[in-house]
């Protein structure tokens, strides 16, 4: 898992600060999985990273339409995407508990997805308000 630095600034403080806070919240969750936590407290922990993905995103798609960002649209679907794969994962670790398999797969989403997403889309849009 990797943790936030500097590399992952996309120039824009508010959100720089929220990017690093779902970096904490990604590393309490996969310390929960990692240490072996019973099922409810790993859920517990998702449910904190749900909800805050969901207002960042949300408060990065107002800042999106604010400055007329062209493709906030198609980043909007990249957001509800995220978070359907968040909830399936979610079920699955309700369901049988945090496998290898499930924790894994969450592992991959939050840290990759995640990081690409900074880098790529969400440093694009940055550029775009900037400017």
């Amino acid at each position: 898992m990797q943790s936030w630095n500097d590399s992952l600034k996309i120039g824009v403080p508010h959100i720089d600060e929220q990017h690093k806070a779902l970096f904490a919240a990604m590393e309490a969750l996969y310390a929960a999985c990692s240490a072996g936590k019973g099922r409810a407290e790993v859920i517990k922990t998702i449910d904190f990273l749900e909800d805050y993905t969901v207002k960042h995103f949300t408060e990065e798609q107002e800042i999106q339409k604010k400055s007329g960002y062209p493709k906030c649209v198609e980043h909007k679907k990249l957001h509800d995407d995220f978070i359907v794969q968040v909830k399936a994962i979610k079920k699955d670790i309700a369901d049988n508990g945090a496998t290898i398999l499930s924790v894994s797969k969450l592992n991959s989403l939050l840290s990759g997805w995640l990081i690409n997403h900074i880098k790529y889309v969400d440093t694009e849009i940055a550029q775009y308000v900037n400017k």
